[in-house]
């Protein structure tokens, strides 16, 4: 059984592949895609459900370091997953915005021509948001400037 380490790359990678997915059968079948809202919504929900799960999960476990795997996977692209309390914490929230965003448009708006393409870019939107926050130094810097920003603010 794998290590909860090695489940983060996980997170940005359910959302990414939900609306690829959903991408590639929107372009292939359109027609029907479009007829298929409800399914797809769904789909695309519990994707983004299992990445807020999951990052919530390994936030409480206080996981932290390097996936194995995502070093071995990404290695020819440059490119690591970095994973620590405060990506998991940022990663929950975003997720969970994102998920409560999806539900609300998937209670309220009509299921029209434009809708699929509008919740894969939902999806989209959200799995780049949380490669973002797995991408060690350039979200450190953020957060931490944020972070000494409202340490600043609150001194005062």
């Amino acid at each position: 059984m794998p290590s909860l380490l090695d489940l983060a790359w996980l997170i940005p990678a359910l959302p990414l592949l939900g609306a690829s997915l959903l991408g590639v059968l929107l372009l292939s079948f359109s027609r029907t895609m479009n007829r298929l809202t409800k399914p797809s919504s769904v789909l695309l929900l519990t994707t983004v459900l299992l990445s807020a799960i999951l990052s919530l999960f390994e936030y409480i476990n206080h996981v932290s370091g390097v996936p194995f795997l995502s070093d071995f996977l990404l290695n020819k692209l440059n490119f690591s997953i970095y994973v620590d309390e405060a990506s998991f914490l940022v990663s929950t929230i975003i997720s969970s915005i994102f998920l409560l965003f999806l539900l609300t448009s998937f209670a309220s708006l009509k299921r029209r021509e434009g809708y699929l393409r509008y919740i894969i870019s939902i999806g989209f939107l959200c799995s780049f948001m949380l490669i973002f926050v797995f991408s060690g130094e350039s979200f450190h810097n953020v957060y931490n400037a944020i972070s000494l920003k409202v340490n600043h603010v609150a001194i005062l």
